[in-house]
């Protein structure tokens, strides 16, 4: 074979394989998909839907992404769906964060706000720090959240600060709180002040639906003329109840006298 001939076959490989490997390099932002009007939905191993996803526009790639103007609902077994909204949420590797503005709503009685949550969808748990609930009867914020998205339980946690609203609204502070279908928990150190008077206790239990505060475990109250130590005490809209080893700590004018002429 003559040099010539063998040079333009040589020529010829050289041009196949330039082609081919042209053709074999990574693609870059072809990776890269971008939607508006987009639908993502979750399944347990059951099949049942457990989350949907809407949102106006975005960019997905693999198993991340970005959307924006986004509305996430969760799915409980026979309860409401809980429904977050938020400028924008970020994915990645089952892990989501929702930032800008966030609101979730779970029904007409509950409502939270917040910048960010966290979700983690293996967990089915969202957190979050500094929230603010607010349901039928009052608010509660809290420097930290976290919520069962099977139980449909919200815990909070480092430092808690409530109102109730009633004609005269009833302030409480507390380390944790729980709540869960319109009940509402707050434990540890607990103190109430209602109108002019201040309780402390270790537990703090109130029913939206009913309008009841109970307030349970060594529970003692302060008002202008003494004090009361009882098991629990009960505020209702025209006054307290109080069960359980009650002892009342009147003051010496209480009946009357100089202060009171």
């Amino acid at each position: 074979m003559s040099r010539l001939r063998v040079l333009l076959l040589l020529l010829i490989v050289g041009a196949i394989l330039a082609l081919v490997l042209s053709f074999r390099q990574e693609p870059t932002s072809s990776d890269l998909t971008e939607a508006e009007a987009i639908d993502l939905s979750g399944y347990d191993d059951e099949g049942a839907l457990v989350w949907h996803i809407h949102a106006k526009s975005g960019e997905m790639k693999e198993d991340s992404g970005h959307l924006s103007d986004v509305m996430v609902r969760f799915f409980a077994d026979d309860e409401e769906p809980l429904e977050a909204r938020s400028a924008t949420l970020i994915f990645r590797k089952g892990e989501a964060t929702l930032e800008g503005g966030v609101e979730a709503t779970r029904g007409e009685g509950y409502r939270l706000t917040t910048e960010q949550i966290t979700w983690n969808e293996a967990e089915r748990t969202l957190t979050a720090h500094r929230v603010e609930i607010t349901t039928d009867g009052g608010t509660i914020e809290a420097n930290e959240f976290r919520y069962d998205l099977v139980s449909e339980r919200s815990v909070l946690s480092g430092g808690i600060d409530a109102r109730i609203d009633r004609s005269t609204p009833i302030t409480v502070s507390g380390d944790q709180a729980s709540e869960k279908n319109g009940l509402l928990q707050i434990t540890g150190e607990v103190t109430i002040l209602n109108d002019e008077e201040i309780y402390h206790c270790s537990r703090l239990e109130y029913d939206t639906e009913s309008d009841t505060v109970c307030l349970i475990d060594s529970v003692k109250g302060t008002f202008q003329k003494g004090e009361i130590y009882a098991d629990a005490i009960t505020l209702t809209q025209d006054g307290i109840e109080a069960v359980g080893d009650v002892v009342l700590d009147l003051h010496d004018l209480f009946f009357g006298g100089p202060d009171d002429a």
